[in-house]
């Protein structure tokens, strides 16, 4: 990534793509494939809402505080 403003767009295609492992994961867990539980099979999707959800609410908290900022002065 060069600059800042292709961070979302990674985040969101990050999560589109961790679809594909959480999908083949939880087939595998219905076809009896691999003996790990069924929630492990949605931890790739988990940490991408996670890490998109957190890129979010920076973004808020530091759009919040500088209209903060802003009105004060």
């Amino acid at each position: 990534m060069k600059t800042m403003n292709e961070v979302p767009a990674f985040l969101v295609s990050y999560l589109v793509e961790s679809c594909i492992p959480s999908s083949l994961g939880f087939l595998a867990w219905l076809a009896g494939l691999f003996p790990f539980s069924w929630p492990w099979a949605v931890l790739p999707t988990a940490s991408a809402l996670f890490f998109l959800g957190s890129y979010l609410l920076a973004g808020a908290l530091a759009k919040t505080a500088y209209l903060m900022a802003s009105r004060r002065s």
